[in-house]
């Protein structure tokens, strides 16, 4: 949780890792019409964009704590931390993710209070687990076929903790 404490740092990550996705989009298929957009429902915060979108391999490379294929000085974010910020103000971070030409839909579901929970169990015996293991273990990956041809990519901040608040 100290890594990121305030709610509006995480938001810039996801807006840095839009802008990236846009870039790469513009760059492979030279489109014009792009956009990233935040919403608010309630407790829950929502960012989009309609930038590349992840490949089933990069979803699921997607729950590994410092793993980035960025480019430092070409995009935004370059350490692979940030798109795990949301784990630290907010019950649930819900990633889904379509890429080009791709007819698949992937749903990425971190139950950041499950991990959180566990955490705190495991430093109250004494223990400890490394990250990784932890994330794996409190996330879901699943899938949905969509005949579109979009491509995009949605964060949700699923019920942001009061003490985040802005």
């Amino acid at each position: 949780q100290g890594l990121y404490p305030n709610v509006l740092d995480v938001v810039r990550e996801y807006v840095q890792n839009s802008y990236d996705a846009i870039l790469k989009h513009l760059n492979e298929y030279h489109s014009q019409d792009y956009k990233t957009q935040i919403n608010i429902n309630g407790r829950s915060l929502f960012i989009a964009d309609n930038g590349i979108g992840m490949t089933e391999e990069q979803i699921k490379q997607y729950r590994y704590v410092g793993f980035s294929e960025k480019k430092l000085g070409e995009e935004a974010g370059f350490r692979g931390i940030g798109k795990l910020s949301g784990i630290s103000v907010a019950d649930k971070l819900i990633v889904t993710s379509k890429s080009e030409k791709s007819s698949t839909r992937y749903k990425l579901v971190f139950d950041a209070q499950a991990m959180l929970s566990e955490i705190m169990k495991l430093k109250r015996e004494g223990k400890n687990k490394p990250l990784n293991e932890l994330i794996q273990d409190n996330t879901e990956l699943g899938s949905e076929e969509e005949s579109t041809d979009s491509h995009y990519t949605v964060v949700e901040l699923y019920n942001i903790r009061a003490e985040h608040s802005i």
